[in-house]
């Protein structure tokens, strides 16, 4: 086998320039059909990379069709390979999230179990294509691998009718907001995308207040009667982190019921809580149909799948028919693995290992802060996702904090808010721990404090205010 194609690699190899060495290689004939390629040892000696790199390249490759590994024997040119258009994604895995982006760092990806669930799925379509097997329905398929998981997480009882699955939180989001023209909407967060959206499809807006208990309907006063939505995030408010109290959901629930309202739950990251129960959904615990329940799971899985869910009881599905612009495409590689990727429990699995590990960042960041900054940094109770809320001392001014975290490599960001309970003189800072690593947390903050304590910039400004902290 002539390998020439790859010596231009040689010590800069990447993931994706070697699978795009690998793909020109193949389409243009120079790899065979059935041909055995040498093994990642061998092509890493070869490129100068490492054999990580090498094995991850095979298994986007075997993911894309190009390539089949057989256990204990070899890694082979596939005799057929699935067409581009039954491929909805192709893993940009040199990539890294932006920072507060909600994702995953990469290598909390599960992209193994990922792409040899894929492969599989690969292979099964191509029997479809072949006439070997009969063609099966996607977003069947992935709608009742959805039902399962909701039901066992979340408590959920419904079937494949309720669920719309989409490509993205807009469409989701578009298709709801197209019924408010001309209603009243209350979110919890007058600075989110989602408050945006309503009021652009003319919605009269509203806040919803929240304190340390979450979204206060009470604080509408008269005018909650008025309104016909709630867009409220139970398991971990926006961006906060605060999760709603059991009196809360009653009352939000009750207003519901009473005023024939519609709460739209978004349930995003309610697998990331950090209390000593999980809170259950608003939707199981209602019972007149009035919770429109969204999911997504991009944060825990993207770059590999994208997908989001809304899930509509049944009293309401007639009237939000026609307002749904459901993702409808042909079979593709994507949803079919996704359903055995759910079904299969790798699904669970990722969110419990990824759990554990986020829990122990997060203390390890708290603990660090605390140790360092004792009364002059302020924790505030976020209970959920993978952020904390953070007010330090008023001696230090926006930008000398902002200077410092960047100097040390801290990824901090000015929590820029709008609601009522944001305090003049009072900036808040949200700082992601997803991608904290564990050992170097407390000399990084170690560092961040030096340079504040050392700064000479000081401001003018009122003592620390008292709040509800972590610990």
């Amino acid at each position: 086998m002539d390998l020439c194609f790859l010596k231009n690699l040689k010590g800069r190899a990447t993931t994706k320039s070697l699978a795009a060495s690998i793909t020109h290689a193949i389409d243009n004939g120079l790899l065979k059909s059935g041909e055995k390629l040498p093994s990642s040892r061998e092509i890493a000696q070869l490129t100068g990379t490492s054999r990580t790199t090498v094995v991850r390249t095979f298994d986007e490759l075997i993911a894309r069709g190009y390539l089949n590994g057989r256990k204990g024997q070899a890694t082979f040119v596939s005799d057929i390979r699935c067409d581009t258009e039954l491929l909805s994604f192709e893993p940009p895995v040199e990539n890294k999230p932006p920072t507060f982006s909600g994702l995953l760092p990469l290598d909390m990806l599960p992209a193994r179990e990922w792409q040899k669930t894929v492969a599989m799925q690969v292979a099964k379509l191509m029997a479809v294509k072949a006439g070997v097997e009969k063609r099966t329905s996607d977003l069947q398929d992935l709608k009742s691998a959805i039902c399962g998981f909701v039901r066992r997480t979340d408590g959920i009882l419904c079937s494949p009718a309720n669920i719309a699955i989409f490509s993205g939180t807009a469409s989701a989001m578009e298709s709801i907001a197209r019924m408010t023209d001309n209603e009243g909407v209350a979110c919890e967060n007058k600075g989110s995308a989602i408050y945006e959206l309503f009021r652009r499809h003319g919605a009269h807006i509203s806040e919803l207040s929240i304190d340390s208990e979450g979204a206060r309907i009470d604080a509408m006063g008269t005018s909650a009667a008025a309104l016909k939505w709630l867009a409220v995030t139970p398991s971990g408010s926006r961006p906060s982190g605060i999760i709603l109290s059991d009196a809360r959901r009653y009352e939000l629930i009750e207003w519901a019921r009473i005023n024939s309202g519609i709460i739209i739950e978004n349930a995003t990251g309610a697998e990331f809580q950090y209390t000593n129960r999980s809170t259950p959904s608003l939707f199981s615990q209602d019972r007149s149909g009035s919770i429109v329940y969204h999911r997504s799971l991009t944060g825990l899985l993207h770059p590999l799948a994208n997908l989001e869910f809304l899930i509509t009881p049944d009293r309401l599905m007639d009237r939000f028919h026609d307002c749904f612009s459901e993702t409808s495409t042909p079979p593709t590689v994507e949803h079919l693995a996704l359903a055995d990727f759910i079904n299969n429990g790798l699904l669970e699995k990722h969110i419990r290992a990824t759990w554990k590990v986020l829990r122990r960042r997060r203390q390890m960041l708290i603990f660090a802060l605390k140790q360092r900054f004792d009364t002059r940094a302020e924790i505030y109770a976020s209970h959920a996702g993978t952020q904390i809320v953070v007010r330090f001392d008023s001696q230090w001014s926006l930008p000398v904090l902002m200077q410092a975290a960047q100097a040390a490599g801290l990824k901090m960001t000015a929590n820029d808010r709008s609601d009522s309970q944001k305090e003049a003189f009072r900036p808040e800072f949200i700082i992601d721990f997803s991608a904290l690593e564990e050992e170097k947390t407390e000399s990084l903050i170690e560092t961040f404090a030096a340079l504040l304590f050392s700064t000479k910039a000081v401001v003018t400004a009122t003592p620390l205010h008292s709040a509800t902290a972590v610990s």
